[in-house]
């Protein structure tokens, strides 16, 4: 190991952990971005090997499997002692053409039993090697004579640090953790830390269990009942069309399970199990495609945690709250750790989460990374609801005055793609020209290289969306964004789905609760901060941040951003 010389903000985490690690079971430290996150998860490994003296398991779960890859970076880079591995999806590692397009469209299908590769495994030597040489698991899927996802698998109980993804955490996969940890765990010594990074997404787990039932499925489920193409009730399935036809809808309204129609869900899984024997064959495909949206809903549809509403393509299932989730998941390992450079308040994470432990502010210490971020507060605009259709053409000039006045690349962030579609029609061509605007289908890595070779100067992105989480547009470490315009704050819309959150809080809270700050404040602070951090990366960067509302006045404290002096636009 080569001599590492930690951070302020590392050595602030580690040694807060670490002198309260016995009588806690829960941390959640809210690090500042540019922190060093990666590396003090290293070191607390260390540490909290030292501390146990026996063996100890690190699970880090990230969003995405790319996030696996600073952490293999880091052991090379600081020649660090740990043996590490990752674990994907079986349809990312798969390197069977055939059998990967089956895993591709199919959720829950696996045709792995047909496959020989299965238990062709690669030692782990050679996965350790590779994984610190290509620093990433992805390779492993150019090796054709082996499995690369059942090779990672096997490994769980030799490695030290295993990376995976939230889906292993959040939902029955973590039982995968388990069988492959059972023996060892069974030796009261050994224990399993979990480590959730970006930890703010702890509060949309949720979002993993949202099931759709959309019309034109199920029609086309009743069009093949009635060519004998499938053995199922075909009354079954025109009334729970028709349902669907009556009740979907542009706008989310709720609709109470009673209300549902039922199905046979045994007759409908012997089917799906029929047509499973037939992967390869593309019918066989188009039917279970059709046919695993309707079990996976009814499968979860009296789920006390999950409400149902209509979509404007039918009707789907939506989780209220993350709390459920949380305590069936997170409690099962011995201690864990949630790390975020937007980490929610303390109070949210006690009351909504129902965790508690020690929280770990490390800004606090750090006022020298706050100084790099310099706010102007603009009063004279708002995104409140019923002010909107007026303020549309001044946020418009605003946005084209600041662009005027600063040569910079700028995020310019809207509360919702309604408002910034709004916005933007009202903005000149040739600022459209220099930007990237965001979609649904925008690639972070398309942004990226907009930015970088074909000059464009504006980013714009909608907060909560995924330009706002991941983008990074940095040359030698250092962020390119210098300012961030915050169009608005995103509250979320009032609707029948909030209105059932507003009501399972009370009842988390006995009714003593501020609903506005649980409901509206903290996931729209979150959303904020984060966007905030897609310009400070690092200490070298510094920006400006220009809180376009003037409600910003309710939140600037929270925001931790200097502020010089107010500004009117």
């Amino acid at each position: 190991m080569v001599e590492i010389k930690l951070r302020k903000a590392q050595e602030i985490a580690i040694n807060e952990i670490m002198n309260s690690y016995d009588n806690n079971k829960y941390f959640f430290i809210n690090m500042p971005t540019g922190g060093g996150k990666t590396l003090t998860v290293l070191m607390l490994y260390k540490r909290i090997q030292e501390v146990e003296k026996e063996r100890v398991y690190m699970i880090v779960a990230t969003r995405t499997k790319n996030e696996f890859n600073p952490y293999f970076r880091d052991i090379v880079k600081f020649q660090l002692d740990i043996n590490p591995l990752g674990i994907a999806g079986k349809e990312e590692m798969c390197n069977e053409q055939a059998l990967r397009v089956i895993l591709e469209e199919l959720e829950d299908i696996s045709p792995c039993k047909m496959c020989d590769k299965r238990v062709c495994l690669l030692e782990y030597a050679k996965i350790r090697e590779g994984i610190l040489g290509h620093q990433s698991i992805t390779w492993l899927k150019n090796i054709n004579d082996i499995c690369p996802y059942y090779s990672l698998r096997q490994h769980i109980k030799v490695a030290d640090i295993t990376c995976v993804t939230y889906p292993y955490i959040f939902t029955p996969r973590i039982n995968l953790i388990a069988q492959e940890l059972r023996d060892e765990l069974s030796k009261p010594s050994n224990k399993i830390v979990l480590v959730i990074d970006e930890g703010h997404n702890v509060d949309n787990v949720g979002q993993q269990y949202e099931r759709k039932l959309n019309y034109y499925w199920v029609q086309r489920v009743v069009e093949l009942i009635e060519k004998n193409e499938l053995m199922l009730p075909l009354t079954e399935y025109i009334q729970l069309r028709d349902f669907i036809a009556q009740k979907m809808s542009e706008k989310e309204n709720h609709i109470r399970k009673e209300e549902i129609p039922e199905i046979n869900t045994e007759v409908l899984r012997e089917e799906i199990e029929a047509l499973s024997y037939d992967l390869l064959e593309e019918s066989s495909r188009k039917k279970l495609r059709v046919l695993l949206p309707i079990l996976r809903f009814y499968e979860l549809l009296w789920d006390e945690n999950l409400e149902v509403f209509s979509y404007k393509d039918g009707i789907k299932l939506r989780a209220i709250l993350p709390t459920p989730i949380i305590q069936r998941y997170v409690t099962w390992f011995d201690k864990a750790i949630i790390m975020s450079g937007t980490l929610q308040p303390y109070d949210y994470i006690k009351n909504i989460w129902k965790l508690e432990g020690k929280y770990i502010d490390v800004e606090e210490y750090c006022v020298e990374l706050l100084k790099n971020r310099e706010g102007y507060l603009v009063t004279t605009l708002t995104t409140k609801y019923k002010y909107r259709q007026a303020n549309y053409p001044r946020y418009a000039q605003a946005i084209e005055k600041i662009h005027k006045e600063f040569d910079t690349i700028k995020l310019v962030v809207f509360p919702s793609y309604e408002v910034m579609n709004e916005v933007l029609k009202r903005i000149n061509e040739e600022i459209l020209r220099q930007s990237v605007i965001e979609t649904e289908g925008t690639k972070i890595e398309e942004v990226q290289k907009e930015v970088m070779d074909n000059g464009k100067r504006l980013i714009m992105a909608v907060a909560g969306g995924k330009l706002t989480e991941g983008v990074e547009v940095t040359k030698n470490g250092k962020s390119l964004i210098e300012d961030v315009l915050l169009c608005g704050i995103p509250y979320p819309e009032v609707s029948p789905y909030m209105m059932i959150k507003a009501q399972r809080i009370s009842q988390l809270l006995n009714g003593n609760v501020d609903l506005f700050r649980y409901l509206y404040h903290v996931p729209a602070l979150v959303q904020v901060k984060q966007a905030i951090g897609r310009a400070v990366r690092s200490e070298k960067d510094k920006a400006r941040i220009w809180l376009l509302d003037s409600r910003y006045r309710y939140m600037v404290d929270e925001l931790k951003v200097r502020m010089p002096t107010m500004s009117l636009i």
